[in-house]
């Protein structure tokens, strides 16, 4: 009698794996422009210093950062955000991540309500801006340049991560004042979320708050693809199986050492070079990757 798994392997990845925070902020800030679209109630998302002083509505403290404004600002908005979440959950883990938001929301309105004192009337439109600044911060300090010489203008020599600032500042400076401010308090807020010299930069979502919103959120949670594998039980295995379950595994391929400019170039990020050099060698001298394990070491 022989028992023969035979493996089928899924040929694609859920976008979201393993960003369950950050799918959730999107699909919130999705749905809440359609409801807005429908009913046309974006004026009651934009935070109005004046209604909210002497009318005291303070729910537009919250409604604010909810969703974008026009559709042009949810397409370029998002196409720079969701990589950027996704990414940086991924890599600090969700209930790190999830207080990190939680934190910048919080300081960046103060920041904002303080700035907005200096602007007579001051209205900006809704939109997860503070959010933008703080990913764009963990972006600019936390993603090596592997190509500082990806292309040229004008003589001048632009890295990969230049797509990536062109695209902010498409979105940044889309709505004047009521968009840059926003951006610069969730920038600024960001560092003092991450800098090691502030407790902030340790703390997680507690973990039953984590249970619970897994609970009510277990729908919107994308799970790893599971490889089908099919059982045959109480059947002869065939040649072309018995060759199967009789392979080896390929031979492991002796590791390459690292160039000296690959080393150079994540030991200026402030990386030991011992430490380097070893996760180099284990992600097989991909740069993106050994920046990733050092920073979540």
């Amino acid at each position: 009698m022989a028992t023969v798994i035979q493996p089928q392997q899924m040929s694609y990845s859920p976008w979201f794996l393993g960003a369950p925070v950050s799918k959730v902020i999107t699909l919130t800030s999705i749905v809440s422009f359609v409801v807005c679209e429908m009913f046309h109630l974006h004026q009651y998302y934009t935070l109005d210093m004046d209604r909210l002083l002497n009318e005291n509505e303070v729910w537009r403290l919250f409604t604010c950062q909810l969703n974008f404004f026009t559709i042009g600002e949810v397409i370029f908005g998002f196409f720079l955000l969701i990589p950027l979440m996704r990414r940086f959950e991924r890599e600090m883990g969700s209930r790190r991540f999830g207080a990190f938001i939680f934190f910048v929301m919080i300081i960046s309105t103060a920041w904002e309500l303080l700035i907005s004192q200096l602007f007579y009337n001051h209205v900006r439109s809704s939109g997860p801006y503070h959010i933008i600044g703080s990913c764009l911060l963990l972006f600019h300090l936390f993603t090596p340049r592997l190509y500082p010489k990806f292309f040229g203008i004008l003589r001048f020599d632009f890295s990969e991560k230049s797509l990536t600032y062109g695209l902010a500042l498409q979105v940044v400076l889309s709505g004047g004042y009521s968009t840059i401010i926003p951006v610069i308090c969730g920038f600024i807020s960001g560092f003092l979320c991450v800098t090691q010299a502030l407790p902030i930069s340790k703390w997680e979502l507690p973990q039953f708050i984590y249970n619970i919103s897994y609970f009510f959120c277990a729908g919107l949670v994308d799970h790893p693809p599971v490889s089908i594998r099919r059982r045959m039980v109480g059947h002869p295995a065939t040649h072309q199986q018995q060759n199967f379950l009789n392979q080896r595994p390929p031979p492991r391929p002796v590791p390459v050492a690292p160039s000296e400019e690959t080393i150079e170039s994540l030991t200026s990020m402030g990386f030991q070079r011992e430490a380097v050099i070893r996760v180099l060698q284990q992600s097989g001298n991909n740069v993106e990757v050994a920046a990733n394990r050092l920073l979540t070491e």
